[in-house]
């Protein structure tokens, strides 16, 4: 199962207050911004609606394409790895672009790992077959 949240595009804004009274039915909204913001208010919620349909769209459709691929699911600890060995190949690629220059900025192994790995991985961050 997977649950997922987002704010994004959340809209807020204080419109109005209710005075409660203790006779039952008796209560009273006062609104606290004019009728033309309310309306621009309205416009953005739907705007915002609008986007999010969309956002919700595309995100059904990478999902299903994911699940429907055949690919499997990457562990955390995998793809943490992965990530740091596609960041440390493009800082090779850069180092060997630039002449080497910051090679004092990260230890010998990190170092070594980005030349080796700059060989083997394209500008994409895909690998080349070899």
């Amino acid at each position: 199962m997977v649950a997922i949240r987002t704010a994004g595009l959340a809209l807020a804004s204080l419109v109005g207050v209710c005075n409660d009274s203790i006779a039952e039915g008796d209560d009273e909204v006062r609104r606290l911004v004019s009728e033309e913001y309310l309306e621009i208010l309205v416009g953005m919620a739907n705007e915002r609606f609008v986007a999010n349909r969309e956002r919700i769209a595309r995100f059904e459709h990478e999902l299903f394409n994911k699940a429907n691929s055949g690919e499997s699911w990457e562990e955390g600890d995998s793809r943490r790895e992965r990530k740091r060995r596609e960041g440390l190949a493009r800082r090779g690629a850069l180092m060997r672009e630039n002449g080497d220059e910051g090679r004092n900025n990260i230890d010998e192994k990190d170092r070594q790992i980005a030349l080796t790995d700059a060989a083997l991985i394209s500008p994409l961050g895909l690998e080349n077959d070899i």
